[in-house]
C-alpha cells in the first residue's frame, strides 16, 4: 500500500517565512503566490462593461467580426443557390 504524508508529519518540507526575536526575517523556499493576499475589491469599485466604440482597437475588432460573418454567410449561401443545378447535373 502506498504511503501518504501530510505536511504536518513531514519534516523535510520547506517552512513558511518566520520572524525571529531579533527582527531578522528568515525566508524559506516557499514561493509567494498571487492569491496569498486579500483579493476582494474595495466597496466603491464598480464593474465597467466593454463598449464596442470604447477605443479604436475595439472598433476594428467589431468591424472584423462583422466582415467575417458576412463572408462566411455569403459562402454558405453560395451553395444554396446552385443546389437545383447540381441536382440536375448529377441526376439526384
Amino acid at each position: 500500500m502506498a504511503e501518504t504524508e501530510t505536511i504536518s508529519t513531514n519534516p523535510n518540507l520547506p517552512r513558511p517565512p518566520s520572524i525571529s526575536s531579533d527582527n531578522t526575517i528568515h525566508v524559506a523556499s516557499v514561493p509567494a503566490g498571487p492569491g496569498s493576499e486579500d483579493d476582494t475589491p474595495p466597496l466603491h469599485a464598480v464593474n465597467v462593461a466593454l463598449r464596442w466604440n470604447g477605443s479604436k482597437t475595439m472598433i476594428w475588432r467589431v468591424l472584423a467580426t462583422f466582415w467575417c460573418a458576412l463572408v462566411m454567410g455569403s459562402n454558405d449561401a453560395a451553395y444554396g443557390a446552385i443546389i437545383p443545378y447540381v441536382c440536375i447535373t448529377f441526376h439526384t
